[in-house]
C-alpha cells in the first residue's frame, strides 16, 4: 500500500458527483430511464460527454475505489461493479437501437459519446454557434449589472435578448 492509493478516490469523486448530477437533470433518451422530452440531438449536453453517464459514474467509482483497497475481495467486488457498468452500456445501447429502430437511434446517437469523450475527440460533438445580438440591440441600462439587451423591434414590449444566451427573456423594469 502506497500513500498514493488513498487519493485516487479523492481526486475521482468530484467527477463522479458531476456526472451523477448532470445525468440524472439533463434529458437523455439513450440511457436507461432517461426522458426523451427537451433532448435536442444537436446540442445533446452531457450525452456528448457520455452517452450513459450514470454507468459511466459507476465504473469510475468502482475503479477509483480498487486502487485503495487492492485485496482480492475488494478487486473482485469493484471490478463486478465497474465490469456491469461496461457491459451495461453496450447492452442499453443494442436495446435502444432495437427499440427505436437503426435510423432514429442513430440520429440520435450520432452527436454523443459510446466511450467517454469520443465524440468531441472525433469532433461530432460542436458547439453551435447561436446568432449574435442585433445591430439594433442595445444594452438595457449602461448602469444595470444585468446583462440583458432591449431591441428596437421589442421596446415597449415585454420581451428582451439575453446577451449571452441570445435567447428571449422576460425584461425587468
Amino acid at each position: 500500500y502506497a500513500p498514493w492509493q488513498s487519493w485516487v478516490p479523492n481526486l475521482i469523486m468530484p467527477l463522479v458527483c458531476l456526472l451523477v448530477a448532470f445525468g440524472l437533470a439533463a434529458p437523455n433518451p439513450l440511457s436507461f430511464g432517461g426522458r426523451a422530452a427537451g433532448f435536442d440531438p444537436d446540442r445533446p449536453g452531457i450525452a456528448g460527454v457520455a452517452r450513459h453517464p450514470l454507468l459511466l459514474a459507476i465504473a469510475l467509482w468502482a475503479a477509483s475505489h480498487a486502487v485503495p483497497n487492492g485485496n482480492l475481495a475488494h478487486v473482485l467486488l469493484f471490478g463486478a461493479f465497474a465490469g456491469f457498468a461496461v457491459l451495461g452500456m453496450r447492452i442499453i445501447d443494442r436495446r435502444k437501437r432495437r427499440l427505436m429502430g437503426h435510423g432514429a437511434w442513430a440520429a440520435l446517437a450520432a452527436r454523443s459519446s459510446g466511450w467517454p469523450l469520443s465524440a468531441w475527440i472525433t469532433g461530432r460533438w460542436r458547439r453551435i454557434r447561436r446568432r449574435s445580438a442585433s445591430p439594433r440591440c442595445r444594452p438595457r441600462s449602461a448602469t444595470s449589472p444585468r446583462s440583458s439587451w432591449v431591441c428596437a423591434s421589442q421596446v415597449g414590449t415585454t420581451q428582451g435578448v439575453n446577451r449571452r444566451a441570445n435567447e428571449t427573456r422576460p425584461v425587468l423594469p
